[in-house]
Order: structure tokens, then C-alpha cells, then sequence
């Protein structure tokens, strides 16, 4: 059973996957590679890696000023990651990406609270745009 999973990609989100330091955060805003597709704006990175086991790692702000109850901001990132935990094969369909790691930070900008198929297809459309710009600027 494990061995399908392993063909198929791991639809699991582990604690490799995130990016959890400040100077990784600080290099990917200074970079200011950026993709928008309301409500998120993406500042992401491209590393070219030839090792074979190729984590792309992402993290997710709602800011505080926009949803001051924490409440709200936790439903919005736990929708956000449960829809690029499902998508995140996207990241990776051809050779040519599987040579590339991503680091994304995903910034909620919208003044609501969305729907899970809304934040789903937002997510399949920057994944989408962000393969494509990594097959340009190879």
C-alpha cells in the first residue's frame, strides 16, 4: 500500500515541507519573485537541485490588521494548506521540474473568509503559473 503511495506522490503534509525560519522568510520577500492571483500574492523562490528526494517547502500569513480574530486567520491557513496538500503534484509533472525545489510564501490578502472550493482553485492556479515559470526560466 505504501509502495502505490510512494508512484503516486504523498498526499501528506510533514514538517520538512514548511518553512519555519525567519532568514529563508526575509530572502524570499528581498527576492521579490512574486506571483499574484487574488486573494493571495506568492513570493517564491526556484532552486535548481539535482539530489533525489526534493521537498518544496511553503508557509502561509494572514495578516492581523485584516482578521483580528485568530480564529479566522487559523480557518484561512488550514484551508490554504489542505488545498495545497492535495495539489502540490502539480509542482512536479514533467523531468524538468523534478529537478527544481520551490519555497513559497503564500500572503492572504482578500477581506473575507472563503470557501474551501474557492481557496482550492486559487491554489491549482498559482501551482499551475508557478510550474510555468520554472520551465521559462530554465
Amino acid at each position: 500500500m505504501q509502495q502505490d503511495d510512494a508512484k503516486q506522490g504523498s498526499y501528506t503534509f510533514s514538517k520538512k515541507e514548511r518553512i519555519c525560519s525567519k532568514i529563508v522568510l526575509n530572502q524570499l520577500i528581498q527576492e521579490q519573485q512574486t506571483l499574484f492571483c487574488y486573494p493571495y500574492k506568492c513570493y517564491y523562490r526556484v532552486e535548481h537541485v539535482s539530489q533525489p528526494p526534493i521537498i518544496h517547502q511553503i508557509t502561509i500569513s494572514v495578516p492581523k490588521k485584516i482578521f483580528r480574530l485568530a480564529v479566522d486567520r487559523n480557518r484561512i491557513k488550514r484551508l490554504t494548506r489542505e488545498a495545497y496538500r492535495l495539489n502540490k503534484h502539480l509542482l512536479d509533472i514533467d523531468d524538468i521540474r523534478k529537478e527544481s525545489r520551490f519555497q513559497i510564501l503564500f500572503v492572504f490578502i482578500g477581506n473575507e473568509i472563503p470557501t474551501y472550493k474557492f481557496v482550492n482553485d486559487k491554489i491549482i492556479t498559482i501551482l499551475r503559473r508557478l510550474s510555468n515559470a520554472n520551465i521559462s526560466a530554465n
